[in-house]
């Protein structure tokens, strides 16, 4: 079994105190939210600056940043 800090990063967002999504698995540059009808004005994705790896815990906020995409950002092609 792999520990925590090995294992894949997942992701629960809440938006106004109200949980939105849950047990989300965070992928390098795939948008989390993806539909508007979650209620989240954007979306949000991880970034790898080291590479082009999946999230894990170790690393985030500092090889793995969280971006904020902007919503007429994030429904261009």
């Amino acid at each position: 079994m792999p520990s925590i800090r090995s294992a894949p990063a997942c992701i629960w967002i809440c938006t106004s105190g109200n949980l939105i999504m849950a047990g989300v698995l965070c992928r390098n540059l795939v948008y989390l939210v993806r539909e508007a009808y979650f209620g989240f004005v954007g979306d949000l994705a991880f970034v790898d600056s080291a590479g082009d790896d999946d999230p894990q815990y170790s690393g985030l906020g500092t090889r793995w940043r969280l971006l904020y995409v902007e919503a007429h950002l994030a429904t261009q092609s």
